[in-house]
């Protein structure tokens, strides 16, 4: 692609909805260890826990990359960032109830593994949806 076919692209109406998605989710990205990490540290005073629980998190992540990436296949990245999007909510609700309980330490990496398996397929939504965008239509 040139500059000029890039320059065509986001010209679309599509290409830039996508493209501000893509900017906010990768600051939402880089910004959840940063929140794992100061959250956990300050309901236990420890940075050994909150370097478990974003530990949790991240295996939990990917453990359940696979099964999220088969989801979007099978029902479409939308119906399945909704469909996690619920559970995923509800599980770091529950997080932070445990955190501000000061629930025991194996608890919050316990949590932590399942928020991050609970994670809606958001990245790997928009990639799925921007390639469909980005193709040009055959002929």
């Amino acid at each position: 692609m040139t500059f000029g076919t890039y320059t065509r692209l986001l010209r679309t109406r599509d290409a830039r909805r996508l493209a501000a998605s893509f900017v906010v989710l990768g600051i939402a990205g880089t910004m959840t260890p940063v929140a794992f990490v100061l959250f956990v540290q300050g309901a236990t005073g420890s940075f050994a826990t909150a370097s478990l629980a974003l530990a949790g998190y991240t295996v939990g992540t990917i453990v359940a990359s696979p099964l999220r990436g088969r989801l979007i296949d099978r029902i479409g990245p939308s119906r399945a960032v909704l469909l996690l999007a619920l559970p995923g909510a509800a599980t770091d609700v529950l997080f932070i109830l445990t955190g501000a309980a000061e629930a025991a330490a194996a608890v919050l990496v316990a949590l932590a593994f399942v928020a991050g398996a609970l994670t809606a397929p958001a990245g790997a939504a928009l990639r799925s949806v921007w390639s469909e965008t980005a193709t040009p239509p055959t002929r």
